[in-house]
């Protein structure tokens, strides 16, 4: 299993386990709900020492008729993942940090008045 992948699929574990709420890493359910998304990657790699660190950015969306609320799950996770770092290792990679680039904020809106949150978290795993 790669890093990325390792890291994604704990992500939404974490975020079905710890925080019940049930993440879609396939794409954003049509009645609402969560969905996760990794961004573009960048690599740093150290000439001296066999180590790699990857910045990943990972795109979270919340779609809901319900707009305080999605707010509120969207932060939730920012605060989960921000203070819970090591919960998040894996074998295959180890987190090294995490920052929120971008906070909870409106996207759009559905045709069926669903409202569309959503907020960006960058990991930087080794």
């Amino acid at each position: 299993m790669e890093p990325l992948e390792e890291l994604m699929l704990n992500i939404k574990k974490k975020c079905g386990e710890d925080l019940k709420e049930e993440l879609n890493l396939a794409e954003l359910p049509e009645k609402g709900g969560l969905y996760a998304e990794l961004g573009a990657a960048t690599e740093k790699r150290y000439i001296r020492m066999s180590i790699r660190e990857i910045h990943a950015p990972v795109l979270l969306m919340c779609k809901g008729t319900d707009e305080p609320e999605s707010i509120r799950v969207l932060s939730r996770i920012c605060d989960y993942m921000k203070k819970n770092k090591q919960k998040l290792k894996g074998l295959t990679y180890r987190v090294k940090g995490i920052s929120v680039q971008s906070g909870p904020h409106k996207t759009g809106r559905m045709e069926d008045g669903q409202v569309v949150y959503s907020s960006i978290i960058n990991f930087e795993i080794y």
